[in-house]
């Protein structure tokens, strides 16, 4: 019986290949909102992995009154003619299409950048994300924004693009649709869904009749809202687009994202939920639609997308997140190797790090979105092979110890517990948290696949690598909790580590207080909710989990609500004493500039790490470049040359939390590029 996941598919006249494409995103990896070579490498990459099509520029801005908010593709002017060609060009050597998204943002923008051009929607309704309040559009408004579309679908048709898909049930169209977005009095308002319709398919008709019949013309709308729209309502929306002759396909989603976190969390689900959420509902709605229907939403393996297209819910299988952890899925399948297939974990490092580092990482793939520097796959290094020593077996270290393998040298990796994963073993202890060891695992059977074994309960000291002869050791030791950052009390705290290892067994009032800000302290106290534990959470920012993203916020934060916990923000730990058998905390506001006393049974601490770093600091007297790191060869991806000590026995260098506290991408991009110039 043949793999429904390969076999061919049309829509009208274009061919597909098989049945997997990556759905329309954002990565921000454009330059001057054009699609240059960074951009067409992170795609090519997909197509060389074997996928059938891959969409390209989420929310594709069609309007100068549409600035971008995140990276986004501008089809506002013909400049974008020539490098949509490129991309195309590149991706049909792959037999890989391309389609576009277009949009207008509406209100989901900012006025003030960079021409600080009045925002549009249907009616003046604030946005959460932005908080910007946009004009209520006049019909002459209207009237030139579907011009832009139309304008925008040429150019895309122009430079080669296989079809454009309409971002229809958010943003600027979205505004017309929802109906608590709608409050217009005219021919485009009203509680009329054909009123409410009409823009769409307006632009839809005019796109229709300005491009050749053979270009794909599809549609992105929902099946349903919470906050928005009904399931019946939507059902009765996406059967008038399926039958009104206009559109090509119907690609649904479910949730929105019209600025509310918590929309963004709907429409795109992190870990902690369920994997393919809407396949059951969509098996139903494909049913009763007359066009083909894509949908793409937390499908993270093959299986599932096989199962997806086997029941009859779908036509193709989006594979977005999964593709950016590993976009060589399809190939490896076609290779007997699935099992390697790098995973997405759905920890939402991407999205959120087109907020705090502007362009979408996975968490634990540092090439994607470096294809052109930090290539998807190891080359072997041409030099001589050397040996390799590294010390730890946690992310940053197992991925020091494969790179550096796979460049051809003789590699030990030494871990002191018997059990690889470093911190992340903590992490995924964390509720909503538990995918993480999906990393691990990948990179423990990497390992195994080349046959590198990790030689585990080795507490090394520098004496113990006197006869090893190395001559590149790479220390890789983690950190430990930082838990001696204020004045006075500190034997009195107890770690998030000590909590979420069962160590601490704790009862009565719990005072967490977190100045990391990201998912250490929040998945502490989340754990200890769990448990039943009341827990008064305190943090020096401003909101609790200020550095969680959008997509893992709103399911914290929901359980914080739920359990009623109390929540301080702008107030530090100053110290900790012991009274009457409880532990008083004093907390100051710099803001009121006054104290306050808490007083509990017990104060959990979580403040990130400090290096462990005893073993490097020992081996720094023996090492020709005494430890330290070339930045500017580490950033400009070259050979570390650096020589202090004429008669040094190797070269030393630490990576990840045994420099400083960070992030598992920041450990991995670290070892990644550091050992890939070995």
């Amino acid at each position: 019986m043949a793999d429904a996941l390969f076999e061919s598919f049309k829509i009208k006249e274009t061919k597909f290949k098989n049945r997997i494409f990556s759905a329309a995103h954002e990565p921000a990896f454009t330059e001057e909102g054009m699609t240059a070579k960074r951009y067409i490498a992170y795609h090519e990459e997909k197509a060389r992995g074997g996928m059938a099509m891959s969409m390209i520029g989420a929310s594709t801005v069609v309007s100068r009154d549409s600035p971008a908010t995140f990276g986004n593709v501008d089809a506002s002017t013909d400049r974008i003619i020539e490098w949509w060609g490129k991309l195309a060009a590149t991706m049909s050597v792959y037999d890989c299409k391309v389609i576009t998204q277009l949009t207008h943002l509406g209100r989901r923008t900012s006025w003030a950048d960079p021409d600080w051009l009045p925002l549009m929607s249907a009616s003046c309704v604030r946005e959460q994300a932005h908080k910007q309040y946009p004009k209520a559009v006049e019909v002459e408004d209207i009237n030139r924004i579907k011009a832009e579309y139309v304008a925008a679908a040429i150019r895309a048709e122009q430079a080669g693009l296989d079809g454009i898909e309409l971002m229809a049930y958010v943003q600027f169209a979205g505004s017309f649709l929802i109906s608590d977005q709608n409050f217009r009095s005219d021919q485009y308002g009203g509680q009329s869904i054909d009123n409410r319709m009409r823009f769409s398919l307006e632009v839809l008709e005019e796109i229709r009749a300005a491009v050749s019949s053979d270009f794909i013309v599809g549609i992105r709308t929902t099946g349903g809202d919470p906050d928005g729209m009904s399931e019946e309502e939507a059902l009765d929306i996406n059967l008038r687009y399926a039958d009104s002759g206009m559109t090509d396909y119907l690609n649904i989603v479910y949730g929105s994202v019209m600025g509310s976190e918590v929309g963004v969390s709907r429409s795109v689900p992190p870990m902690g939920t369920p994997a393919s959420p809407h396949t059951e509902k969509l098996k139903n709605i494909r049913s009763q639609i007359s066009v083909p229907v894509i949908h793409s939403c937390r499908i993270m393996d093959l299986s599932s997308a096989r199962n997806a297209l086997e029941i009859g819910a779908m036509d193709m299988v989006g594979m977005t997140r999964a593709h950016m952890a590993d976009p060589h899925i399809l190939s490896k399948f076609s290779a007997g190797e699935e099992h390697r297939i790098r995973p997405c974990v759905g920890a939402g490092h991407c999205i959120d790090q087109i907020y705090h580092s502007g362009a979408a990482y996975c968490i634990h793939n540092p090439s994607t979105g470096r294809e052109q520097t930090i290539p998807q796959l190891v080359e072997k290094s041409v030099a001589p092979a050397k040996s390799i020593v590294v010390i730890g077996a946690g992310p940053a270290g197992m991925e020091a110890a494969r790179v550096s393998k796979l460049r051809g040298h003789d590699v030990r990796i030494f871990e002191a517990s018997s059990a690889a994963g470093g911190q992340l073993l903590l992490a995924s202890r964390a509720p909503r948290r538990g995918d993480l060891i999906g990393i691990v695992d990948w990179l423990k059977g990497e390992l195994e696949h080349i046959g590198l074994p990790i030689e585990y309960d080795r507490y090394i000291e520098a004496d113990d690598l006197a006869d090893i002869g190395a001559d590149i050791i790479v220390v890789a030791t983690g950190g430990m909790p930082n838990t001696e950052f204020f004045e006075s009390g500190h034997e009195l705290c107890i770690s998030s580590w000590d909590v979420l290892t069962g160590q601490a067994k704790l009862d009565g009032d719990i005072l967490l207080y977190d100045e990391n800000g990201a998912e250490a302290g929040v998945g502490t106290a989340e754990f200890l909710l769990d448990q039943g534990k009341k827990v008064h959470m305190v943090t020096p920012d401003r909101l609790i989990g200020t550095h969680i993203g959008p997509t893992n916020y709103p399911s914290a934060i929901k359980k914080f609500y739920n359990s009623q916990m109390q929540m301080t923000t702008d107030h530090r730990l100053v110290s900790l004493r012991r009274e009457n058998g409880k532990v008083v905390a004093r907390l100051w506001c710099d803001i009121s500039g006054s104290a306050f006393e808490e007083i509990a049974d017990h104060v959990v601490v979580e403040n990130g790490t400090l290096p462990a770093d005893d073993v490097y600091f020992d081996l720094k007297k023996d090492s020709i470049n005494s430890g330290m790191t070339d930045i500017n060869a580490l950033a400009d991806l070259q050979p570390q040359s650096i020589s202090f000590n004429t008669k040094g026995r190797y070269q030393l260098f630490r990576i990840g939390d045994a420099v400083a506290s960070r992030s598992v991408h920041a450990a991995m991009f670290e070892a990644r590029r550091l050992c890939m110039m070995f």
